[in-house]
């Protein structure tokens, strides 16, 4: 009896594990695929270009449950591929823009056969008549007959840019009185790069009767404070044309300073003012022959 009773337990409780055995495995193996996806989680973050998720699925724990994941399956993607994961790198941030570079200033260009004909004598309207102007008049004259306005200031001189006998001329009247002349002269001439056989100089002299008229090509200052201080301007060079228009040499006591800054006398204007005229055919002549051929007595 009790022989028949064990039989019937045993084949009851094995019964009863036959049809609870699927149930606790899937509960078993339900836990351990929980279980497994928390720890596995944080490694999916990692994953370099080469290894695919599928990957992690094969060999990972947590795929042995027979429950479907819910994680999309991310597919093998080749490196040349243009869905392929690259690389970015941010511009450095507060990088200054680089600074435009400045043009360079282009050099002031020679001015081809510019000619600078300078008069000299004293600013202000008290001079205007005097012997020590007679250069201010022969320029005057010159800008008359050219139509060249000299009203413009530069390098402290009037001046007045124009063409004379086919030449680009530009007259010069320094203004900073005749015993300083030279440092208005000697800055447009480096200012135009103009050499000094090319810089012509007006200017009354003592040592020549009055109303005579002569071109040099060269030579010293003669005593005249105003080719004195173009001389030493210039680097001391005496190479530079000169038109000298004589004045002549007071025949009483008077100081030569007196004397010069006195006007004509009626008697000398009329020579005066032929020589003027002679000196402005004189410069067109050098403009046009040549300084040469005027000098040995060529006019036009």
């Amino acid at each position: 009896m009790s022989l028949l009773l064990g039989n019937t337990f045993t084949n009851g409780l094995c019964q009863g594990f036959k049809y609870r055995a699927p149930i606790i495995a899937k509960a078993q193996a339900w836990a351990i695929s929980k279980r497994s996806l928390n720890d596995a989680e944080p490694a999916v973050t990692h994953i370099s270009r080469s290894t695919t998720f599928t990957d992690t699925m094969d060999t990972s724990p947590t795929f042995v449950s027979s429950r479907p994941s819910k994680r999309r399956r991310m597919q093998p993607v080749a490196a040349g591929s243009p869905f392929a994961q690259t690389t970015v790198t941010a511009a450095p941030k507060n990088t200054p823009a680089a600074k435009p570079q400045a043009k360079p200033q282009p050099e002031k260009p020679q001015e081809d056969g510019l000619w600078l004909i300078v008069g000299l004598g004293n600013p202000g309207s008290n001079y205007d008549d005097t012997r020590h102007n007679v250069g201010f008049m022969v320029l005057d004259e010159l800008a008359r007959a050219a139509g060249i306005d000299c009203r413009k200031l530069e390098k402290s001189a009037a001046v007045g840019k124009g063409e004379v006998q086919g030449k680009q001329v530009l007259l010069v009247k320094p203004v900073t009185f005749m015993n300083n002349s030279g440092e208005s002269v000697a800055a447009l001439a480096k200012f135009y790069r103009v050499p000094p056989n090319r810089v012509l100089v007006i200017s009354d002299d003592l040592d020549q009767p009055v109303a005579q008229v002569r071109l040099r090509q060269r030579g010293g200052h003669g005593g005249h404070n105003g080719l004195r201080s173009i001389i030493d301007r210039m680097g001391g060079t005496q190479d530079f044309p000169r038109i000298k228009i004589g004045i002549g040499r007071p025949t009483g006591p008077v100081p030569i300073a007196t004397y010069v800054l006195q006007p004509f006398s009626k008697a000398e204007r009329p020579e005066i003012d032929s020589a003027v005229q002679e000196s402005v055919t004189l410069v067109k002549s050098v403009l046009a022959l040549g300084l040469e051929k005027a000098a040995s007595g060529h006019r036009i």
